[in-house]
């Protein structure tokens, strides 16, 4: 199973009209400076706005949740897609009981329709039951 931290629809149209707003006022604040108005109620109106995308920011943040995809089901993160494609224990060659090696083959395919473009770090992380996160092992790595 792999986990993902799932963020709505909602806090992207948050982001969008932020952005949109912060860079009209912006573009506002810049023209009255050229014009050499005042620009004191506008550069307010900026701090504000970006102050109120802070709070929305971790309001949006704090509702967001983890959500669980089962071997298989693909994560699309903008134009490349990650698969667990499968999972395999593999024998300790160290002989250590307390520990297991697991080898997570990740699958990462490119929808992009024009350019190609590569994830820089894909990574999976093992979360036991538990709550535990298990770290690659090098040397279990090398084995493999």
């Amino acid at each position: 199973m792999v986990r993902i931290q799932a963020v709505d629809e909602m806090g992207n149209l948050v982001f969008v009209l932020f952005l949109v707003a912060i860079a009209i006022l912006t573009a506002s604040l810049i023209y009255r400076k050229l014009r050499g108005r005042g620009i004191g109620s506008l550069a307010f109106a900026v701090l504000a706005c970006l102050a109120a995308y802070g709070v929305a920011l971790v309001g949006v943040s704090l509702r967001s949740e983890t959500r669980s995809l089962n071997p298989g089901d693909e994560k699309c993160f903008d134009d490349w897609c990650a698969t667990l494609s499968r999972s395999r224990s593999l024998l300790n060659p160290h002989g250590n009981s307390g520990t297991k090696l697991v080898a997570i083959t990740l699958s990462v395919s490119n929808q992009a329709r024009r350019a190609a473009f590569r994830p820089s770090q894909p990574r999976v992380i093992l979360l036991l039951n538990s709550g535990v996160t298990v770290r690659p092992s090098a040397a279990a790595q090398h084995e493999l």
